[in-house]
């Protein structure tokens, strides 16, 4: 849906989406903090909301994987679907 990608898109102050992510990575340096060492690091859970919600929260987390010394070799990303999947019965598998 074309209304639901624009919406996820929209920042604070109309910035760009580069200007706003490097707002918000530079929020996160200078307001937040991690408890943890950088590269004990396994795994992070971050909200998938609009950029103008839950961008903060996902830029803290990410920022955090920038302080690490040692290489990340996998990545799985899991993520839901918003697509209405109720006639999935009609489906052959």
């Amino acid at each position: 849906n074309e209304q639901h990608t624009d919406s996820w898109l929209q920042t604070e102050g109309n910035l760009s989406i580069s200007s706003y992510i490097k707002k918000l990575f530079s929020v996160a340096r200078n307001n937040l903090s991690c408890n943890v060492e950088a590269n004990s690091t396994k795994a992070i859970l971050v909200p998938h909301a609009g950029i103008r919600y839950s961008g903060l929260c996902a830029a803290s987390a990410y920022y955090e994987l920038t302080n690490r010394t040692r290489p990340i070799k996998n990545i799985i990303l899991l993520c839901t679907s918003h697509r209405d999947l109720s006639n999935l019965s009609n489906l052959d598998f």
